[in-house]
């Protein structure tokens, strides 16, 4: 029952929020810079928030480094979510 997303992060926005692209690709802004891992942690922080599940079912998988990352949230089903978090659907597939 783990759901694996793919998203954009936009580091030093000056605010925090969670889009869609007309494309369905979801984008992060973040406060943070891409420094010593904090808009990492950040995005953690703020999609363990925006989903009401701890910060420990929340996991970059892949991207560490990078704007684009793969993370996986392991308490929750795709389904949900995507509802908790205001996306209709995810177009951007992943390779599975």
């Amino acid at each position: 029952m783990a759901t694996t997303l793919a998203l954009t992060v936009i580091p030093q926005a000056g605010k925090q929020e969670l889009l869609q692209t007309a494309k369905g690709i979801i984008t992060c802004r973040l406060k943070s810079p891409p420094e010593d891992g904090k808009a990492n942690a950040e995005l953690v922080k703020f999609l363990a928030k925006k989903l009401s599940i701890p910060q420990a079912d929340v996991r970059i998988i892949q991207g560490q480094t990078s704007r684009k990352k793969v993370i996986t949230i392991s308490s929750l089903d795709e389904q949900t979510t995507l509802k908790r978090l205001g996306i209709e659907q995810q177009q951007q597939l992943l390779a599975r």
